[in-house]
C-alpha cells in the first residue's frame, strides 16, 4: 500500500517539486533558517529559564568534585575506543590511527552535523586503508544500521525498568501517557522479528559479526549511561538514585527525538522536572549545562590537537620521501 500512495502520480509530482526546491538556493536557504530558528528558539527557552534561577547562583553551583570530571572524560572516549573495537574486526588499521580518527568522527557528528563524522571515516579509509571502497561504505552502514537498532532496544528495556523502579510518575513529568508507551511495547514487539527478517538483506556481516557489534554497541550504551548517572551521584550525592532515574529516562526519551541542539533541549527539560520535583534548580542547572560546556572544551582541545600531529605526520612524511630522493 505504501509503495502505491509513492507511486500514485500526485504524490510523485509534488515530492519531485519539493526535491527540486530542497536543491535550488532558496529551499537551502529556507533549511538553514528554519534550523537557526529553532536553535534560537531553544537557546532563548535555556536562556530564559537560567535567568529566572540566576546566573550567579547557576555558577556557583558548577561541579567542583574532580571525581565528576574524570567520569566525563572517561565517558568521552566511550565511544572512540568501542568503535575501535567494532571496525577492526571487518578493516585493517592500527590503535593509534583509528582513536584518531574515532575522536574526528565523534567531534564531526557532534558539533557539525549528524553523519559528517561517517562521510569523514569514509573519505579517511579510502585514502588509508586498502579495502576497496564499496566495503568500506558496507561497514560503515551496517555498523550504523546495528547502532541504530540497539540503541533503541536499549531505550525501551531501560525505560520500562525505570517506569517500574522510579518512586516518581516519570510519564506524568514528561507528558507522556501509560497508553502511548504501551502502544509503543506492543509496536516493538511486532517489529522486531520483521527487522531481524529484513536485516538478512541489508546488512552485508555475517550473523556472527553482526551479533558482535551488537553485543559491542549493547555494552556501550550500558557502560555510557551508569557512567553518566554516576557523574550526578558524585556531584549531589545526597539526591536519591530514584530520581536520577527520572532524570536519565528524560534524556533517553530526547535523545530519540530528532532535534537539533538535543543536550541544550535536555538542559531545559532537566530544569521543568527539578521544579516539578521541588529540588534547587540552581543545582541542576549547573550540573547539566557543566555535561555539554566541557564536552565542547574538549572537542576543541581535541581536534586541535589532532591538527597538530596530522600536520607534524605530513611534514614528516614529506622528509622522508625527500631523503628518500636523495639516497637515491
Amino acid at each position: 500500500m505504501i509503495q502505491s500512495i509513492k507511486e500514485h502520480p500526485t504524490v510523485q509530482k509534488w515530492s519531485s517539486r519539493l526535491k527540486v526546491f530542497r536543491e535550488s538556493e532558496n529551499g537551502k536557504l529556507l533549511g538553514k533558517l528554519l534550523r537557526y530558528a529553532i536553535q534560537i528558539f531553544i537557546f532563548g527557552s535555556l536562556i530564559y529559564q537560567i535567568a529566572k534561577i540566576g546566573w550567579w547562583e547557576v555558577l556557583q553551583s558548577l561541579p567542583l568534585n574532580p571525581l565528576f570530571y574524570i567520569l566525563l572524560v572517561v565517558h568521552y572516549f566511550v565511544l572512540p575506543v568501542s568503535e575501535q573495537y567494532i571496525y577492526r574486526m571487518s578493516l585493517d588499521f592500527t590503535f593509534w590511527e583509528g582513536l584518531k580518527v574515532f575522536v574526528k568522527k565523534k567531534i564531526l557528528n557532534s558539533d557539525v552535523y549528524v553523519y559528517t563524522g561517517e562521510a569523514y571515516f569514509f573519505w579517511w579509509g579510502k585514502k588509508n586503508l586498502k579495502e576497496d571502497d564499496k566495503y568500506i561504505f558496507n561497514v560503515i552502514k551496517d555498523n550504523n544500521i546495528i547502532s541504530s537498532i540497539a540503541s533503541t532496544f536499549m531505550a525501551i528495556i531501560l525505560l520500562v525498568i525505570f517506569l517500574y523502579v522510579s518512586q516518581e510518575n516519570l510519564l506524568d513529568l514528561i507528558s507522556i501517557p501509560w497508553k502511548t508507551v504501551q502502544w509503543i511495547l506492543i509496536g516493538a514487539v511486532v517489529l522486531v522479528p520483521i527487522i531481524i527478517y529484513l536485516l538478512r538483506f541489508i546488512i552485508s556481516f555475517s550473523a556472527k559479526v553482526a551479533a558482535k557489534v551488537f553485543g559491542v554497541h549493547v555494552f556501550r550504551f550500558v557502560v555510557t549511561y551508569a557512567l553518566e548517572v554516576c557523574q550526578w551521584i558524585v556531584v549531589l550525592p545526597l539526591v536519591p538514585i530514584h530520581i536520577w532515574f527520572v532524570y536519565l529516562g528524560s534524556k533517553m526519551i530526547t535523545n530519540r527525538i530528532p532535534i537539533p541542539s538535543v543536550d541544550i533541549a535536555f538542559i531545559s527539560i532537566s530544569i521543568q522536572i527539578s521544579n516539578q520535583l521541588g529540588m534547587d534548580e540552581a543545582e541542576i542547572a549547573g550540573l547539566m549545562i557543566a555535561v555539554p560546556a566541557i564536552n565542547k572544551t574538549l572537542n576543541l582541545l581535541f581536534y586541535s590537537m589532532l591538527a597538530i600531529f596530522d600536520k607534524k605526520g605530513i611534514e614528516e612524511s614529506k622528509e622522508d620521501i625527500m631523503d628518500d630522493e636523495k639516497a637515491v
